[in-house]
């Protein structure tokens, strides 16, 4: 049995469970900005606005938090991508599609080297070092949308932006949804190592 304490720190549970927590609350003032309308309004557009960028807000210190914990822990070394890593995702793109419905045993294991398997390993790289950053550009675009909007040239930077960061939250929430979902198949056990 791999040590969990050594593969989950406190800090990186800690740092999970709020970027969770943030990450619900941006897709809710998200979806409450995208198509609200005052009929079926949960709260007002302007509080959505708030509430999105404190939160926002709050998850670009969290990225930096874990970027920095990563450079300086032992963690980061489960980030590191290599050309293998394609060949290995798609065996284990296999086993969740197949495999694991006819009961075979995980292509790849839990261990001190190997915290994830390969999937999650390119998945969780790509949204922490790819999509997320990607938010985060689009969203400092898009918060000075009074500027923006003075001219033509920023109308189309605002669109572009807009358009960029909408297609990232969605590529984010779709990632949550699987994440929690496969995270359930192995009951509390998953849910234990992490929160």
């Amino acid at each position: 049995m791999v040590d969990q304490i050594v593969l989950y720190p406190r800090w990186l549970k800690l740092w999970h469970s709020v970027n969770g927590i943030l990450c619900l609350f941006l897709m809710i003032t998200g979806l409450v900005m995208q198509y609200t309308s005052p009929s079926t309004i949960v709260f007002s557009f302007s509080t959505a606005i708030t509430i999105h960028n404190i939160c926002g807000i709050l998850l670009i210190i969290s990225w930096v938090i874990f970027i920095i914990a990563n450079a300086l822990s032992r963690n980061g070394s489960y980030y590191k991508i290599s050309f293998n890593l394609l060949r290995e995702s798609i065996v284990q793109f296999r086993y969740y599609i197949f495999g694991m419905f006819k009961g075979e045993s995980k292509p790849f294991k839990e261990d001190e080297v190997r915290k994830f398997n390969p999937l999650q390993q390119l998945t969780y790289w790509l949204t922490m070092y790819i999509i997320l950053p990607l938010i985060v550009i689009t969203g400092f675009i898009m918060i000075n949308i009074e500027q923006l909007l003075s001219d033509e040239h920023g109308i189309f930077i605002y669109q572009i932006a807009d358009f960029l960061h909408i297609c990232a939250a969605f590529l984010i929430s779709v990632f949550m949804i699987i994440h929690f979902y496969l995270a359930s198949l192995d009951g509390k056990t998953n849910f234990k190592k992490i929160i």
